[in-house]
């Protein structure tokens, strides 16, 4: 939900400097982006926690320019997208690279073809009015003239499997990991059922969904998923990969691996 709310933020500033001053909400307008899963790519990056402990405890999601992380700051990126190729590959592939901010599907916004697939009027109907009731008080007049960007995915996860080219746990390589993983967040933040239903709304809080749990709604896959340890691996430190397998309803196996990153206490 954070890059949602930057964009909440800068569409609330730009209605503020309108000569508008009605005071009646608003409704965001969209640009809807649909997808079907045809890869999946996984990226490290991290996770830290704001005013630990206190009322209004929050956290922010980073890129990560390092090949070093504490694990209880590991922050796992699962990205799909309907095609494996990337505009910007150097930058992709540098140490500059922000996951969150500039993933590869989202490179694709600026492009007059932005490459989606076919719409789903009902699914994007859903997705308006749960950001709308959740959001719309920020607003002020009747619309806003600058676009929310989403992305969303058309295809169903049936299995996910988050797996180690090292021992972790006390778990051999390529063994399940699932169980010591927390889904952080989803993009856009929402859950889908098979049959297009939302099960979870903007509104909801989907921080700490474990994967179970969230398998067992047959979703639709989210455009990116944000995974981090519930705890630190007691192998720590070492370097490791993190395998993602993305097992689709229609029988297709997708396929990831991290780059080696080096998981400090």
């Amino acid at each position: 939900m954070r890059n949602y709310l930057f964009y909440v933020l800068g569409l609330v500033l730009l209605a503020s400097c309108s000569t508008d001053d009605s005071d009646a909400e608003g409704s965001f307008m969209f640009l809807f982006y649909p997808r079907n899963c045809q890869n999946v790519r996984v990226d490290n990056a991290c996770f830290s926690i704001l005013n630990q402990g206190e009322e209004k405890e929050g956290y922010v999601l980073d890129a990560l320019h390092e090949s070093s992380v504490k694990a209880s700051n590991f922050l796992i990126v699962i990205q799909t997208n309907n095609t494996t190729v990337i505009l910007n590959q150097e930058y992709t592939n540098s140490n500059q690279y922000n996951p969150i901010e500039q993933s590869p599907y989202k490179q694709f916004w600026y492009l007059d073809d932005p490459l989606t697939d076919a719409h789903d009027q009902q699914l994007e109907r859903q997705l308006e009015e749960s950001y709308n009731r959740t959001y719309r008080h920020l607003l002020k007049g009747d619309f806003i003239s600058t676009p929310v960007p989403m992305d969303y995915r058309l295809d169903e996860v049936k299995q996910l499997r988050i797996l180690s080219d090292v021992p972790l746990f006390g778990q051999n390589p390529g063994r399940l990991l699932n169980d010591y993983f927390t889904i952080v967040e989803l993009e856009p933040a929402c859950v889908f059922s098979s049959n297009n239903q939302m099960i979870m709304g903007f509104e909801d809080d989907t921080k700490g969904l474990t994967i179970a749990k969230w398998l067992s709604m047959r979703p639709l896959a989210a455009a990116s998923l944000y995974l981090r340890f519930k705890s630190v691996p007691e192998e720590t430190p070492v370097k490791a990969k993190i395998i993602v397998e993305m097992e689709l309803a229609n029988g297709k196996v997708l396929r990831s691996e991290s780059d080696a990153v080096n998981l400090l206490s």
